[in-house]
């Protein structure tokens, strides 16, 4: 989620599963978090309420709390050691983790995306040899596109309703 002021994208990709193609998708980088929740919402909810995984760090958090009150049912919550947490909260290593799987599914052409912009992000992701070989955005691009792919995809992983109770999460492929 970016913060609406035309830097950072904030991006909703939903993945169908089975075929990974990118179906639907929200990106722009003038929309403030809360007209992001809503608008994700609603388009979400044209794909009955898959499980939303969003990147709680910074404006993230918001939007996740704007769901969670809206009573969106299906958010994902990473478990960790200290427990269930809010989204996905990104981390050195769960970053490997994240790019590790989405470039297996985007170099191996079991992902398929449309939107032009979108595709473009993907060209500009960089393994930085002057930070550890991370993949990231070159300087000046962005990699919002991908890493909502990316965030979309960890729904195998670990998934729970706002009660608590665990999703049973179908096969990938």
């Amino acid at each position: 989620t970016g913060h609406g002021v035309g830097k950072d994208y904030s991006v909703t990709a939903i993945i169908d599963l089975k075929s990974g193609e990118v179906v639907a998708d929200i990106m722009d980088n003038l929309i403030a978090p809360p007209a992001f929740s809503n608008l994700s919402m609603k388009l979400l909810e044209k794909y009955k309420n898959p499980t939303w995984v969003i990147e709680t760090n910074d404006q993230g958090q918001e939007v996740y709390n704007i769901a969670k009150d809206d009573n969106y049912k299906r958010l994902y919550r990473s478990e960790t050691k200290r427990g269930k947490v809010d989204g996905w909260r990104s981390s050195e290593y769960n970053r490997w983790e994240l790019w590790g799987e989405l470039k297996k599914m985007f170099n191996t052409g079991n992902l398929t995306v449309l939107n032009a912009e979108g595709l473009a992000q993907f060209v500009d992701v960089i393994r930085n040899p002057k930070n550890r070989g991370r993949d990231e955005a070159s300087s000046g691009a962005n990699d919002d596109y991908p890493t909502a792919c990316g965030l979309a995809l960890q729904v195998k992983y670990a998934s729970y309703t706002n009660s608590g109770e665990a999703i049973q999460m179908p096969t990938l492929w």
